[in-house]
């Protein structure tokens, strides 16, 4: 007998979702009711990547995939903008040292200038031409020099005359050394 009871398959057929009601009983016997949707049944005979579809869209409508794919969608954002940081900070690098090497570059080019004009300068001073350049003006070269002595009196003198020295420094009637000596006769060698 068990084998004369057969059961047919039961076919199922693709329908729309529409709300279904629901009632539930609470503690206080109220009835309450809330619409639940009905899932679409996806047919497979007509796309082969149909099984594909639905488990892609079964796992889109949790909630837990939807936070996974926020997180993973701000962190290649946050990926994305450090990268076109480093970038923009490796440009600023690469701006500031051109820069530095165009002013090196400018540096060096001064040096050989104020390198060069100092032989030019050396060359001008030479005293082998500075005479000949004297010679061709009309001078001639001295016959020698002589040197003489001046008493500093003197200088003091033509100082005083001409208002560069104060006379007052001029007096030489007290020696500041003199009360040096003085004490030094009556402390003998002791400090």
């Amino acid at each position: 007998m068990a084998g004369a009871l057969k059961t047919t398959p039961r076919r199922t057929t693709t329908r729309p979702a529409t709300p279904r009601r629901v009632t539930t009983r609470g503690a206080e016997q109220r009835q309450s009711t809330r619409l639940r949707p009905v899932p679409k049944k996806v047919s497979t005979k007509k796309h082969p990547t149909s099984k594909i579809a639905k488990a892609v869209a079964e796992k889109s409508a949790s909630r837990g995939s939807r936070r996974l794919i926020l997180v993973v969608l701000t962190v290649v954002i946050g990926l994305v903008l450090v990268m076109l940081a480093v970038v923009s900070f490796q440009t600023r690098i690469a701006e500031r040292q051109m820069r530095i090497d165009r002013i090196e570059s400018q540096i060096r080019a001064e040096r050989d200038r104020y390198n060069a004009l100092r032989v030019e300068r050396s060359r001008l001073r030479e005293p082998g031409r500075l005479e000949a350049n004297a010679m061709s003006l009309g001078m001639e070269p001295g016959k020698g020099a002589d040197f003489t002595s001046v008493d500093p009196i003197t200088v003091a003198q033509v100082l005083v005359s001409t208002g560069g020295l104060d006379p007052e420094l001029l007096e030489t009637s007290v020696d500041p050394f003199a009360a040096y000596g003085e004490f030094k006769s009556i402390v003998g060698g002791k400090p």
